[in-house]
């Protein structure tokens, strides 16, 4: 491997699902072997708002963040780390792999992730291509100049699509809020309508959701399939509803996403509704 390899996936931001997933202290490592060059701690972990928070954080818009030096003129920066969760100091040489810090939300986060910047000679590349970033998009189809490994390059390439939750709850769920806290409280017999959703990410153009509900006595209440998508989503929020609550009982409820013909995953959830 070339000394100016960088292994690791990267994109704008690897994000955990909600605010209350970064108690779960999910590690943030060294891309390559390098110097620490630059850090920053103490900046509380919060969701972004724009209107309150764009001047109090001037400065700060990293969050709490790293520099790391490597070989070849190469440098990468880490933002947006849970705040405490620092486990370098400026000027200790790190190896590729080793942990530097855990994922947070401080900063400019909309959302909690590690941000990853790469430098070459002090200009933002893109590690992917290897070519500068600029106002012009780059076509990944040439990866030759490619910083990352194979595994990253594929991870980078072909994304996962994932399911990050269902739920069944009494009025439609916001995106932000899911973020914030997860889904919403469940549904109760008192509740007047009813809603199921689904919460995906690196959902690809063409896809559908198609969204299953069957209550007590296996009665079908909902069974609703999304027009196709007509471009690809990192993160989406799909739900159906009825004008009619939910009675005491359990619930099946089966949330599925697919494209063309292809089944692309699925996921299944049982729900006790009470009063």
């Amino acid at each position: 491997m070339r000394s100016g390899d960088l292994s690791g996936s990267y994109r704008v931001g690897y994000p955990l699902r909600s605010l209350s997933d970064i108690a779960q202290d999910v590690p943030v490592i060294a891309v390559a072997d390098g110097t620490v060059s630059r850090l920053r701690d103490g900046v509380p972990d919060q969701i972004f708002e724009a209107a309150n928070d764009r001047l109090r954080l001037k400065d700060k818009e990293c969050g709490n963040g790293i520099i790391i030096d490597h070989q070849d003129g190469l440098s990468s920066q880490y933002c947006h780390l849970k705040n405490g969760s620092l486990s370098v100091r400026s000027g200790a040489q790190v190896r590729k792999g080793e942990r530097i810090g855990a994922i947070g939300s401080s900063g400019l986060a909309e959302f909690p992730h590690v941000h990853l910047s790469v430098r070459l000679d002090g200009k933002l590349v893109e590690p992917l291509t290897g070519k500068p970033l600029g106002h012009e998009t780059h076509v990944c189809g040439d990866l030759s100049a490619s910083l990352l490994d194979a595994t990253s390059r594929e991870a980078l390439v072909h994304p996962t699509v994932a399911i990050l939750d269902v739920g069944l709850a009494a009025a439609p769920p916001e995106l932000t809020n899911l973020v914030r806290a997860g889904g919403p409280p469940l549904a109760t017999a008192r509740s007047s309508s009813t809603v199921a959703w689904l919460w995906a990410i690196n959902v690809d153009e063409g896809s559908r959701f198609r969204i299953r509900l069957v209550g007590p006595g296996q009665v079908p209440l909902i069974d609703h399939t999304t027009n196709a998508l007509p471009r690809r989503k990192a993160n989406y929020l799909a739900y159906v509803g009825r004008k009619t609550g939910v009675k005491s009982g359990t619930y099946h409820l089966t949330a599925e996403i697919t494209n063309g013909e292809k089944k692309v995953i699925s996921m299944a959830r049982s729900f006790m509704v009470s009063d």
